[in-house]
């Protein structure tokens, strides 16, 4: 590990800088949603779990940056967390009265879940144990995601393969800076992927015995 850690850090701003440029692609998932949501407003079975799980992640992500002192993660998890609210906005326009009940009700869940945490960092005095314990929740709010897309069924080749990207991207981050928390951190975030992408693929191929289950998997 320090072998390959040393050989990509020369390169640890590329690296920043690809995660970064991924990590927003990956933003536009949220988009795809507004628009599924758009085209078949009556399909209560479109998750709106992505957008408030991205926002958790913007939320401590913004605290983490703030703490660290890193201005550029500060703009790019701010302007993810507004770019999110936004999509979570449109999701709501579009959503029957039924459940945008259930939104409004899984949302006040998620701010209170941000708020506890946020208040967390406030009241802890040491920093260092305050942004390990921040990257612990980010980590275990991504895993959380996939476990639950991949028990419930749901998802699509296509953003498992942008998740694996970027994952990657940071892993590869994380060993230019011989940050091992941050390695392990995410090798099992991307592990859990690969699963996912794995049990994705195995539905496609098995697409006819499976019916219309497989069809909504597969779907971007």
């Amino acid at each position: 590990m320090e072998t390959i850690g040393a050989l990509l850090q020369p390169h640890r701003r590329q690296l920043q800088h690809l995660a970064i440029a991924l990590s927003c692609v990956k933003l536009l998932r949220g988009l795809g949603l507004v628009f599924r949501m758009k085209s078949d407003r009556r399909n209560e079975a479109i998750s709106i779990r992505p957008l408030l799980g991205a926002l958790v992640l913007a939320a401590l992500g913004m605290r983490l940056a703030q703490l660290g002192g890193d201005r550029l993660m500060l703009k790019i998890n701010g302007s993810s967390l507004a770019l999110n609210l936004v999509f979570l906005g449109m999701f709501y326009g579009y959503a029957t009265p039924a459940y945008k009940r259930r939104i409004w009700r899984r949302t006040l869940l998620i701010g209170l879940l941000i708020g506890i945490c946020l208040s967390y960092t406030l009241i802890q005095p040491e920093l260092a144990t305050v942004k390990r314990h921040l990257s612990i929740m980010m980590t275990a709010t991504t895993c959380l995601l996939i476990v639950m897309g991949l028990l419930q069924g749901t998802g699509a080749v296509l953003g498992c393969l942008i998740s694996i990207m970027v994952v990657t991207s940071k892993l590869l981050y994380a060993l230019s800076m011989l940050n091992t928390f941050m390695w392990y951190q995410n090798l099992l975030v991307l592990c859990l992927d690969l699963l996912r992408i794995g049990f994705a693929l195995t539905l496609r191929q098995r697409g006819t015995a499976f019916g219309d289950s497989s069809q909504n998997y597969l779907k971007c």
